[in-house]
């Protein structure tokens, strides 16, 4: 069976098997192959098994992929050979065709720990482990970040999926908010890295939710929101 040995500054080398045809590489906590660190994207690269052999796919990533020192172009399969380097943000993964050629680096390879994501070292050499209960909010908030969305209440087809990034109500380019001191921004929304949160950035133009008046607020699905005189409500799909 085929591995890469995932390489990380400060930790020990770690092997991860390659047991399924097609694996993700991302910073996605529902990545087969899991890099939980900023410099990675969360939909990165994949590696792909096919009849000739495992090849390597760049998925458009913010920092790139590089082989060998080389950066791949986006989209676009590279056959691997064994002991090829992939460079995905920090990390390095050397490809391996067979568990079988028994040492890496004067180790015997069925002595290499398994690597698992949520596992690693921290300050004095101590190790780390993510608690079922931890990766569950994780995924949890994963699903919230990727299925969330916004919609007036009286057209659900005006919907906007703000993601990871910034919606803002009122003024140019932003939702469409009504009424007599809605002049400009009124509110945005944005995300914490766990729920998105509702906050209010104008004087005079009130901002509800669920019929109560908020300065700032965290968003549960079902949530409705009257900004100025407009109502939406807020889903996770």
């Amino acid at each position: 069976m085929a591995f890469v040995v995932v390489k990380e500054k400060n930790n020990p080398d770690r092997i991860f098997h390659l047991r399924e045809t097609e694996v993700m590489i991302g910073r996605d906590v529902n990545a087969l192959l899991a890099l939980p660190n900023v410099s990675v994207s969360r939909k990165h690269a994949q590696l792909i098994h096919d009849d000739s052999g495992w090849s390597i796919e760049d998925l458009g990533s913010q920092n790139g992929t590089e082989l060998n020192g080389t950066k791949l172009g986006s989209g676009s399969k590279t056959q691997l050979n064994s002991g090829d380097q992939i460079h995905v943000g920090k990390y390095t993964l050397v490809y391996f065709e067979d568990a079988r050629l028994g040492l890496y680096e004067g180790e015997l390879v069925d002595e290499i720990p398994e690597y698992s994501p949520f596992t690693a070292k921290g300050k004095g050499d101590t190790t780390f482990q993510m608690s079922r209960a931890m990766l569950d909010q994780l995924k949890a908030a994963a699903r919230v970040e990727e299925k969330a969305v916004v919609h007036l209440a009286d057209d659900s087809k005006q919907a906007w999926h703000p993601g990871g990034k910034t919606l803002i109500f009122g003024g140019e380019g932003g939702l469409p908010v009504s009424g007599l001191f809605a002049k400009g921004e009124v509110a945005e929304l944005t995300w914490t890295g766990k729920a998105h949160q509702l906050r209010r950035t104008a004087v005079m133009t009130k901002v509800k939710v669920n019929g109560e008046s908020i300065q700032q607020v965290e968003l549960k699905s079902g949530d409705e929101l009257l900004v100025g005189k407009t109502r939406y409500f807020y889903r996770v799909g």
